[in-house]
């Protein structure tokens, strides 16, 4: 892009703006020309560079400050930016690739002042700062989740070296069970029969067969890397717990979604339910039992100080006592949502925060997310549809929500294996999660709680579709289908078209020089033609059924003659597609 066409073309949006090219040891700063002699200027990025990179963009009158996301050393830059009156923005770095000339820091840093200048820099989501320090705490305690499993798999490696099949003996050997017997070799105890005992009683498998699987070949270099790793493990666990307390107390000092509603009530994008109807919704146990929301939460907190806890019910009563503080935030439970749990419930508050305001509908929000199709087109021909590539925890965690989701009877689950079937298993989790996303967007956006529907409600929902679907491809093919308004009704038309054969009106006029097969003698008869198996399994179908039993045939008799009726007319439209153009 030529020089003098920034310069020229466009007017300025934004006069009293810099840019900034970030690096890892320097910072150079782009201010306009007119505001001072030396317009370009390389600082240090300590502290103190800072600091003096802030005075200066102050002499020259700078309101609003772009810098392109390099890595993690723009945040310090953001923050002194921000806590000096300074709004700084960060630039997406796709809008920024077009850069004309050979490529330096200098010209770098103009360029952002020009994109930024006359606003066609694209500007990066960024929550607010209370959210950004809940976020660092979040992700902090997932890379310590992640890195605990990779001592789950150390000790399932040593204990395989033995010739201990303790994933075989167990489904999941970090849970209690397997626990109880990891800690058993480690003190000493080698007798299988006896480590069988230590199974919880619900296991399926017999004793018998647990010791079986216990029985190994014990060596000491071994035993001394699985105490290894079973000591890393429960490190990373008392470490995760604390960050537990750490988020939960972040958790509690953010102010409810609700009291910036009662500034603005005509605002038809908050919240509209009320606190007592969100209370009585967090815990249907504590409305049964009778408690409030804040003694649910002081019985969690008692029972997390328990010292014989177990790791599932910590992770249940902690689980349960944050998605009641995110709720209270929020001001709707997304838990209601099929397929959503409370860790995707704090990932959303960590990732985007109390609002959604940034996206202006769900589809910004999908996009955002790397959750839609792409729009590749040149020259009117799509180039291609795959979804963009996009690093989110949230994206990552609405997929995994959909993935587990995949077997459920809910309609989430009935969504995914219907996508499934259609594109593969990869197309079917990306469009799951988009659907979970649009349903958290609109839940969090009209502060409404999402009410789920039956599966029976959407299977009424689909025949409805198929019956209308079949009553326009029989008007297309000039035959006429009665809807039912009742089961006498019902009957009569089954019967009726039982005997006339589902007659239809002539489509058009065949000359007679076609071919005979094309010429129909009848309405809906073809001379010489055998009759169709769709239409011959209609005639044994319909004739069983009668005024006397439509009754006790009401579901299957409407939607076994949807199916007949579909069949028909598919068979008609391949035939009189197949005939000769008059």
């Amino acid at each position: 892009m030529p020089e003098e066409f920034v310069k020229s073309s466009y007017p300025l949006v934004k006069e009293l703006a810099a840019g900034i090219d970030i690096a890892s040891t320097f910072h150079v700063v782009a201010v306009p020309s007119h505001l001072t002699d030396r317009s370009v200027r390389e600082f240090d990025a300590s502290s103190s560079g800072l600091r003096e990179m802030v005075s200066f963009l102050k002499e020259c009158g700078i309101e609003e400050a772009a810098m392109e996301a390099t890595s993690i050393y723009w945040v310090p830059v953001y923050n002194i930016l921000e806590e000096n009156g300074i709004k700084p923005t960060l630039l997406n770095p796709r809008s920024l690739k077009c850069l004309p000339g050979r490529k330096s820091d200098v010209k770098d840093s103009q360029w952002i002042l020009k994109v930024f200048s006359h606003g066609f820099g694209q500007a990066s989501f960024i929550p607010e700062a209370e959210i950004v320090e809940l976020r660092e705490l979040v992700r902090a305690r997932e890379s310590l989740i992640m890195d605990s499993t990779r001592y789950i798999n150390l000790m399932d490696k040593n204990l395989r070296l033995m010739n201990i099949n303790l994933d075989q003996a167990v489904s999941d050997i970090s849970g209690e069970s397997g626990m109880n017997i990891i800690r058993a070799i480690i003190g000493g105890q080698r007798d299988p029969h006896v480590l069988a005992s230590l199974v919880d009683k619900r296991c399926k498998k017999s004793p018998k067969e647990i010791a079986k699987h216990l029985d190994g070949v014990y060596k000491d270099c071994h035993l001394i890397n699985l105490k290894t790793h079973y000591h890393f493990y429960h490190f990373y666990l008392r470490k995760i717990k604390e960050y537990d307390a750490y988020i939960l107390t972040v958790i509690e000092g953010i102010s409810s979604k609700r009291s910036d509603k009662s500034d603005n009530p005509d605002n038809p994008d908050t919240p509209v339910s009320s606190d007592a109807s969100n209370a009585s919704d967090v815990s249907d146990a504590s409305a049964d039992n009778g408690m409030n929301i804040d003694e649910l939460k002081a019985k969690l907190k008692a029972k997390l100080q328990e010292n014989s806890l177990s790791e599932v019910v910590y992770k249940r009563v902690m689980g349960a006592l944050t998605n009641l503080e995110v709720t209270r935030i929020l001001g709707t439970d997304l838990t209601r949502i099929e397929g959503v749990g409370p860790n995707l419930a704090l990932t959303f508050l960590s990732e985007v925060g109390t609002n959604v305001n940034a996206f202006p509908t769900e589809k910004h929000f999908a996009s955002w997310l790397g959750l839609c199709p792409g729009c590749d087109i040149s020259g009117g021909k799509v180039l291609s549809r795959r979804t963009r590539k996009v690093v989110s925890r949230l994206a990552a965690a609405f997929r995994m929500s959909a993935l587990s989701a995949r077997r459920s009877q809910s309609l989430v689950g009935c969504f995914y294996r219907k996508m499934r079937s259609r594109q593969g298993p990869n197309k079917a989790i990306t469009s799951t999660a988009h659907k979970l996303a649009t349903y958290v967007y609109n839940s969090i956006k009209y502060g409404i709680d999402y009410v789920a529907k039956t599966i029976e409600e959407q299977e009424e929902k689909q025949l409805e579709y198929k019956i209308n679907q079949v009553i326009n491809n029989a008007k297309r093919l000039g035959l006429t289908v009665t809807r039912p308004s009742d089961e006498a009704e019902q009957a009569q038309t089954v019967d009726t078209i039982d005997r006339q054969e589902l007659k239809a009106e002539p489509v058009s006029a065949v000359s007679p020089e076609k071919p005979e097969a094309c010429v129909p003698e009848q309405p809906g008869k073809v001379k010489g033609a055998k009759e169709s198996p769709a239409k011959s399994e209609a005639k044994v179908k319909m004739a069983s059924i009668t005024p006397k039993n439509a009754a006790q045939h009401k579901k299957s008799s409407l939607k076994g003659t949807v199916d007949i009726l579909e069949a028909f007319c598919q068979e008609h439209l391949k035939r009189f597609r197949n005939c000769p153009a008059t």
